[in-house]
């Protein structure tokens, strides 16, 4: 009984612990920057007023903007730390580019890019979350240039065979042939005369390459066997 006591007083200690490590990081986060003036940015980036009005394909020019945001840190939130980049977020700017306050036109600030840009950029997000995605853009714009629907919906997985083998250029713009062999084992799609060879890839591999997308459900018209190719087991 006794031990139990002091276990559960042991947990309480760290958990108090815990919240006032977190509130002591929160507000060393807020003091790092709620002091800070523009006089004392300025001292370290005194350049700023002068620079360009485009960075990474953004068109910006803090000349313009500052004395609207009046302080740095408006939209440059808890920086103060040396060694560390914090850049803006686009959610500090819809707070007045909403299309009352100011504009909320994309190409107001994101210069048009030619279409073989877009992979190099996007490529390694986050796509499971639509959001990322279509906080910019439509799902119709993913699909003028995938030719598919974007990010691809749960379902995909098992119905991406039938694309692939039908308009493989579709697939190609994103995943190189090395991505399906490391997946399936094999290269695919088949070539034309692997329904001739299969047997000895079967006998080598061993059967469960082939069955992530060939079941042996006589109902299904993928299986190996009941009716598509093979009515025997």
């Amino acid at each position: 009984m006794r031990n139990k006591r002091v276990l559960t007083n042991i947990i309480i200690v760290l958990v108090i612990i815990g919240g006032l490590l977190v509130l002591s990081a929160e507000a060393r986060s807020r003091q790092a920057s709620a002091g800070l003036s523009n006089a004392i940015c300025l001292k370290c980036h005194p350049k700023i007023k002068t620079l360009g009005d485009r960075e990474g394909g953004v068109v910006f020019s803090h000349r313009s903007h500052l004395p609207r945001v009046q302080r740095c840190v408006g939209c440059h939130r808890e920086v103060g730390h040396k060694g560390e980049e914090i850049l803006a977020e686009m959610s500090g700017c819809m707070k007045c580019h909403d299309g009352k306050k100011a504009s909320d036109a994309c190409d107001l600030c994101h210069e048009k890019r030619e279409p073989k840009v877009y992979p190099k950029i996007h490529i390694g997000l986050d796509l499971t979350n639509k959001r990322n995605c279509f906080s910019c853009h439509s799902g119709a714009f993913c699909m003028d240039c995938h030719g598919v629907e974007m990010p691809h919906p749960a379902s995909f997985m098992a119905l991406h065979g039938v694309l692939a083998s039908e308009k493989r250029s579709t697939c190609d713009k994103c995943h190189p042939a090395s991505e399906c062999a490391n997946c399936h084992g094999l290269e695919m799609p088949h070539s034309a005369d692997f329904a001739g060879k299969h047997y000895n890839e079967v006998k080598t591999r061993g059967a469960v390459v082939c069955n992530k997308c060939h079941g042996n459900d006589p109902g299904s018209p993928q299986g190996c066997f009941g009716g598509e190719c093979h009515r025997y087991q």
